[in-house]
């Protein structure tokens, strides 16, 4: 484990991996150990994707998607496309739209599934009034209006800095580029951006590791309720 960030299995331990995975139809969690800490901290999720007709005469289908494997304690993780087994009954449903390569949200989920669901898009009916609210209050962390959908003065913010460095955009300058969060605290609904324009009066700075982070706010909201240092 590197600081805590997810890390592809280790040449030297995948084929051990790949047979502790393949060989077992355990459903999400696995009861083997980690092959790299020697932990029982193994888990899976399938992620369905699209359905293809093998044989167009014979109606046989086949369901291909995405495959998470990883290990909670060392956080080593695999992401794979591939053909979902007719054994899995997953333990959870997640808003593709949430994920990622990386574990981290599923991991979060198998924890307390409610800390990922709660979380949810802006309906397409609010999100002109949302996206007009957010943009003349670029600068601020906590905003001073009320939310289109719940209508509870419960409006947050936060960009993560990840290209710094001056950049103008339609000849405005901005302090950098980076990730978007916007949300309500009370209703739970989201808007994410991976790469928008850094505001230059932007000057709230959470310290929270840069791997914590990932598309629903919910790490960045507990880091700003539990009163977490500004930098």
């Amino acid at each position: 484990m590197n600081d805590g960030y997810w890390e592809s299995v280790p040449d030297e331990y995948i084929e051990e991996w790949a047979n502790i995975f393949l060989n077992s139809m355990e459903g999400p969690d696995l009861s083997a150990c980690c092959p790299i800490c020697h932990h029982k901290e193994l888990h899976r999720y399938y992620q369905t994707g699209r359905t293809m007709k093998v044989l167009e005469c014979s109606g046989f289908n086949i369901v291909k998607g995405a495959e998470w494997q990883w290990c909670s304690c060392c956080r080593t993780y695999e992401h794979v496309q591939v053909k979902i087994p007719d054994w899995w009954i997953p333990k959870l449903e997640i808003d593709g739209n949430k994920l990622t390569a990386i574990p981290e949200i599923l991991d979060m989920a198998y924890q307390d599934v409610n800390r990922v669901n709660k979380w949810n898009d802006v309906p397409a009916q609010y999100l002109n009034r949302w996206e007009q609210i957010f943009q003349e209050n670029c600068n601020q962390h906590i905003l001073n209006e009320k939310c289109p959908i719940c209508q509870k003065k419960s409006l947050r913010q936060y960009y993560a800095l990840d290209l710094p460095g001056p950049v103008r955009y339609k000849k405005k300058l901005y302090k950098g580029k980076g990730q978007h969060w916007e949300w309500c605290t009370a209703c739970f609904r989201y808007k994410y951006s991976h790469l928008s324009y850094v505001p230059v009066d932007w000057d709230y700075e959470l310290e929270i590791k840069p791997w914590k982070l990932m598309i629903i706010p919910e790490p960045i909201n507990e880091t700003m309720d539990s009163g977490g240092s500004v930098k």
